[in-house]
């Protein structure tokens, strides 16, 4: 293993897969407000909060490039909370910067095996610049393999992340404000942070994430005609649909019920294995077991009955036929691949789950060569495609929000088959990555495409609608968007702004599509906050006053452990 880890360094770590439009892309020239912003970075910390498309990377640039001149024999660590965002960031900074070493490190490098100083100091060896996901940072800090001393500048990407437990947060509450208290200032890195929404909730506040960043938030005000040209804020419209009744169980659901219910719990490998261990604790767990039918087969069932039956509901009956019939299918087709990859007893369990779906896929699939009905679509989907057929224009991009990596799946399915869309519309869904592993899921098993090349495909015009989850609301880079819909709520105020950040083009539209009689309440609220917050990290004289309110503070102590 170490060996393969060496050898894995040496020949640079993560294989990044450039877009087709960036392989000879230029030095960006900086615009006046970004000057402007880069010039307040290099008073102070700051925590970056402009638009999505405005360009804070660009000011990211600049303030590494500073540094690296500044302190060439420390290193600047750039943090995403994404791979495919640090993929991305990776690919444009070491373009932007190409006299500098680059390395980027991820869950992908399989990092949590660089279990030793030399693995680390290899893999750092030379290097100037490295973007990571934030937990390999964090892992190498905890483990000593790294030090806050070694870092010139820590830059945070989505930086209203770092709040809670989350590992953005943990670094700086860990290893940044314990060092800073103690007086070793000229030991930290300096803070940069990038955000377009810099509070998540209406709960959240501005001055808490400044307080976990060591940081004061800015926004353009010299500049601010400049930076009002490259922000376009969409139209917003609201869909309203009514939920559907309850109607008769689906056909595909009940036959899937029907499988759950008849499985023999005795024939389950799980607890074969258990009867044939003479232990005490398996026999516990043994008795456990077959008290309430919970063994991971059982739970990957009845994981793939309810998303079915969400299917069912958000979508209508075709969606949730297709995705039972494709996850048992997939499951048949690369049972032997999965199993040769995984322990004896999990192999053994997939083993067990195509076995006792295989009556289920055939029956799934035989319904698929059935006609369906335009009662088989839910209400609303049909306003969805109605709103679609409407909207249509030649060169048109389209992004579509929803939860889960199912819904993405499905409604990507729907659209490239109804009848209406052939030669308008082609979708492809945008999820994150996932590493096939002992933990890999039943319904995770449809098919997709690896987000580069739905990228690539969105960029080229051959896909021009993405269905998405969240992990395309930060960061990443795509054709100027027409269209932004919010086919599933947003959860919170941060999921509101970095979507309809998505709707770049000059003439774009934020649609969200609500449910009975809502009269998109949660979306004002939003927007009223949003408009207090901007008047807040713009007001010059509200860091002020603070500053000299803790200058005071300070001097009373001071006063007081004197007396």
């Amino acid at each position: 293993m170490m060996s393969k880890i060496r050898s894995h360094l040496h020949a640079g770590g993560s294989q990044v897969e450039h877009e087709p439009d960036s392989v000879d892309r230029p030095i960006m020239q900086s615009r006046a407000y970004q000057l402007e912003m880069f010039e307040e970075t290099m008073k102070r910390n700051t925590i970056i909060c402009m638009s999505t498309g405005s360009g804070k990377t660009q000011i990211a640039k600049l303030r590494i490039e500073a540094e690296l001149k500044r302190s060439p024999t420390k290193i600047v660590w750039f943090t995403a909370p994404s791979v495919a965002l640090s993929q991305q960031q990776h690919s444009y900074l070491s373009r932007q910067l190409p006299a500098h070493q680059f390395r980027i490190i991820t869950s992908l490098d399989n990092v949590e095996y660089w279990s030793t100083q030399a693995v680390w100091d290899a893999a750092l060896s030379n290097m100037e610049v490295v973007v990571s996901t934030p937990q390999p940072l964090l892992d190498a800090l905890s483990h000593g393999f790294i030090h806050m001393r070694r870092l010139s500048l820590l830059v945070f990407d989505e930086a209203h992340h770092c709040t809670k437990n989350a590992p953005m947060n943990k670094i700086l509450q860990t290893f940044y404000h314990p060092a800073k208290q103690e007086g070793l200032v000229s030991e930290l890195p300096h803070i940069l942070g990038l955000s377009a929404s810099p509070i998540t909730s209406s709960k959240s506040t501005l001055e808490s994430l400044e307080r976990n960043m060591d940081a004061i938030c800015k926004t353009p005000t010299c500049q601010i005609d400049e930076y009002r040209q490259f922000v376009h804020e969409p139209e917003f419209v609201a869909l309203p649909f009514m939920p559907a009744g309850q109607g008769l169980q689906p056909l595909v659901l009940s036959l899937l019920r029907r499988t759950i219910d008849s499985l023999d719990i005795n024939d389950d490998p799980y607890v074969r294995f258990l009867r044939n261990s003479r232990s005490k604790k398996s026999q516990e767990k043994l008795g456990e077991i077959l008290e309430n039918r919970g063994t991971s087969s059982v739970k990957q069932l009845q994981a793939l009955d309810r998303r079915a039956n969400d299917l069912y509901c958000e979508l209508g009956e075709s969606a949730c036929t297709r995705f039972v019939a494709e996850c048992a299918a997939r499951l048949h087709s690369s049972e032997a691949n999965i199993s040769r990859s995984l322990p004896t007893l999990a192999s053994q369990e997939w083993k067990y789950l195509d076995t006792a779906l295989s009556q289920t896929r055939l029956d799934a699939m035989s319904l698929l060569k059935c006609k369906h009905p335009p009662d088989q679509i839910s209400a609303k989907a049909s306003v969805l495609f109605r709103f679609l057929l409407k909207e249509f224009t030649l060169g048109m991009r389209c992004v579509i929000f929803v939860k889960q990596r199912s819904t993405a799946w499905a409604l990507s399915q729907l659209i490239n088959l109804h009848p209406e869309f052939q030669g308008k519309y082609s979708a492809e869904p945008f999820v994150g990555l996932s590493k096939v592993d002992r933990n890999v899921q039943l319904v995770e098993l449809v098919k997709m495409r690896n987000p580069s090349e739905v990228l690539a495909n969105f960029k080229s015009g051959k896909v021009n609608i993405v269905v998405a989850t969240s992990v395309m609301e930060e960061g990443v880079d795509i054709p100027a968007t027409n269209l932004v819909i919010r086919f599933d709520d947003s959860e919170n105020f941060r999921s509101f702004v970095q979507s309809r950040g998505r709707a770049r083009h000059p003439h774009s539209k934020f649609v969200t599509l609500l449910e009975g009689g809502c009269d998109g309440r949660p979306y004002t609220s939003w927007k009223a906050l949003e408009i207090e917050m901007k008047a807040k990290y713009a007001d010059e004289h509200r860091k002020v006053a603070e500053m000299e309110e803790e200058e005071d503070i300070k001097k009373s102590f001071r006063v007081q452990s004197t007396g």
